[in-house]
């Protein structure tokens, strides 16, 4: 069996990352960029963790199912889904101007400010002694700042701003963030190194006010969402040894707050366990685990049914239950803590709700995420790539959350909705790409 987890997951990497060789207007699709990272972070996760699925799962067919044959097929079907729209997009993109992105001066500013309100209404409310950031540095142990974290967004006293907060995090933030870096780009061909430096700052004001709460996670995602813009915007081939050393640069913030989390000594050894905690055990393994343990507690004590989804239990008559806070509580000994949650991706979360029925729910969800490519169509050039790269970026949440979080948590709609608005108040006419 785990012969065969190699040869799928070896086959879906070379369709997957062939096809896109091949045909980078894909990149504009939010279903491939989620099936990519489900074939690094689940699919052959599934071959490095294969002695855990063995040792826990009675049937060995679901997870070859969910880990392998899933993603094989989904991409058979997504790579013939929204071609002639994405290659329209993806054309468009590649004859965008410096001067589409210049004129963004406006959206940024406005942008920026509201990213000022909000953080400042946070700071307001949470004392920068009282988050999760200062305290990866200063707390008395990693116990106490990791309470921090928790704590950080719950001191806030109403839930609409705890909202609004995940909504600077998850939309606002990488939305700005790869605004000001074409207009960095802009700028430096046009030798205006004052202009870069301010902006530059600016960068670093909108990454500070992400991980503020202490979720290390967001900076990473606004680094990557800078990343894959330059990528997109410079038409650049693939070099793996570059890309490698973007991913290192990417994660050495979260490792240096890491280190200091744990109050660590500065050295190699620390700086290489770092990058094998984050990157072999958080990023690699724990998406997998998590499914590990839905389907295995399934198993033992049977499928939730509707009352996994509260709109479709109350429509039936159940009461709904909150299932990654009692999975959460009934593995990991935390107690009956209210906002301790197991989430899992909606991959796993949706079989343990119906079972084998959920299998072309799961495809069909896969691939109604390309309908937005739609709306990408109808966007004005200077806010194309920003949205695209928001949006497709949010997709890769499913990888351990479920789908419909995805919508407002995870930024896609709300993105949505915010460039919607903003391309609306753009100047720049739709068809104007010199």
């Amino acid at each position: 069996m785990f012969v065969v987890y190699i040869t799928i997951s070896l086959i879906t990497s070379i369709l997957l990352f062939y096809s896109i060789g091949k045909d980078r207007s894909l990149l504009v699709k939010p279903s491939i960029w989620f099936l990519v990272f489900f074939n690094i972070q689940i699919q052959w996760s599934a071959v490095y963790n294969f002695d855990n699925i063995a040792t826990e799962i009675k049937d060995e067919s679901i997870f070859l199912t969910l880990t392998q044959l899933f993603p094989l097929i989904a991409v058979w079907i997504c790579l013939r889904s929204f071609r002639g729209t994405s290659n329209l997009i993806w054309t468009r993109l590649g004859k965008i101007s410096d001067n589409n992105y210049l004129i963004n001066k406006s959206i940024i500013n406005q942008l920026l400010l509201l990213s000022f309100i909000i953080v400042s209404i946070y700071l307001v409310f949470v004392p920068l002694s009282k988050t999760g950031f200062y305290n990866n540095f200063k707390a008395g142990d990693a116990l106490e700042a990791t309470m921090a974290r928790e704590n950080s967004l719950k001191l806030l006293p109403f839930t609409w701003l705890k909202y609004l907060y995940v909504f600077y995090q998850q939309s606002i933030a990488i939305l700005v963030a790869s605004l000001l870096l074409l207009y960095i780009l802009a700028k430096f061909k046009r030798q205006k190194y004052l202009a870069i430096v301010t902006y530059v700052g600016f960068i670093l004001f909108v990454l500070f006010g992400a991980i503020l709460p202490g979720e290390r996670l967001s900076g990473i995602i606004i680094l990557f969402g800078m990343f894959i813009t330059y990528f997109i915007q410079k038409r650049t081939k693939v070099n793996f040894l570059k890309v490698a050393v973007v991913i290192v640069l990417i994660l050495v913030p979260a490792i240096v707050i890491q280190i200091k989390k744990y109050n660590l000594h500065v050295d190699f050894d620390t700086i290489l366990s770092g990058f094998q905690t984050i990157v072999l055990d958080r990023i690699l393994s724990v998406p997998l685990k998590t499914g590990i343990t839905w389907i295995a507690h399934v198993e033992n004590h049977g499928y939730w049914g509707v009352t996994g989804i509260p709109k479709l239990a109350e429509m039936f008559g159940y009461e709904s239950v909150n299932i990654p806070n009692v999975m959460m509580n009934k593995y990991f000994n935390v107690g009956s803590i209210d906002s301790a949650y197991l989430n899992t991706s909606f991959v796993f979360a949706y079989f343990s709700y119906f079972k084998w029925a959920a299998l072309p729910l799961l495809f069909f969800f896969v691939y109604i995420l390309d309908f937005v490519v739609l709306f990408f169509k109808t966007l004005k050039p200077n806010l194309l790539l920003p949205t695209l790269v928001t949006v497709n970026i949010s997709c890769i949440s499913l990888i351990s959350s479920d789908y419909t979080t995805l919508f407002l948590t995870h930024g896609f709609l709300t993105t949505i909705i915010l460039t919607y608005y903003l391309n609306k108040l753009s100047k720049t006419k739709k068809n104007n790409l010199a």
